[in-house]
């Protein structure tokens, strides 16, 4: 899909070491993404595209709205990248859902408590 395709609040994902950075359409040719470097912020399609393929969701109708006043809200105040606390899923979750979560980290510490407790019962068994 080109750039000139996409309206504002549309989903934006795209490959980057294994996993995937969402952004939000903003317009204009800017996205709104959660970067390491610079934390929530927007920046032009290109760069949150970095060379690699950009795939697309688009919301409900009736939920663009609220999507953008959600985004608008990220604008104005924006918050600081942190892998566990505010990635890029917990910004894109928060715009399109309302709530901040990172499907991703939840994988994670769910897979280190089951490594956790594997060890733990393989050091403990009787």
């Amino acid at each position: 899909m080109s750039v000139n395709e996409l309206i504002p609040g549309d989903l934006l994902w795209r490959e980057k070491s294994g996993v995937w950075h969402l952004g939000i359409y903003w317009g204009s040719g800017q996205v709104l993404h959660n970067s390491p470097a610079i934390g929530e912020c927007i920046t032009a399609f290109p760069i949150f595209a970095n060379g690699k393929p950009v795939h697309v969701a688009r919301p409900n109708p009736q939920s663009r709205t609220a999507i953008i006043q959600r985004a608008g809200q990220i604008v104005a105040n924006p918050k600081p990248y942190s892998y566990l606390w505010r990635n890029c899923e917990h910004t894109a979750y928060e715009i399109m859902e309302g709530e901040s979560h990172s499907p991703t980290v939840g994988k994670l510490l769910a897979l280190t408590a089951s490594v956790g407790l594997c060890y733990l019962a393989f050091r403990y068994r009787k």
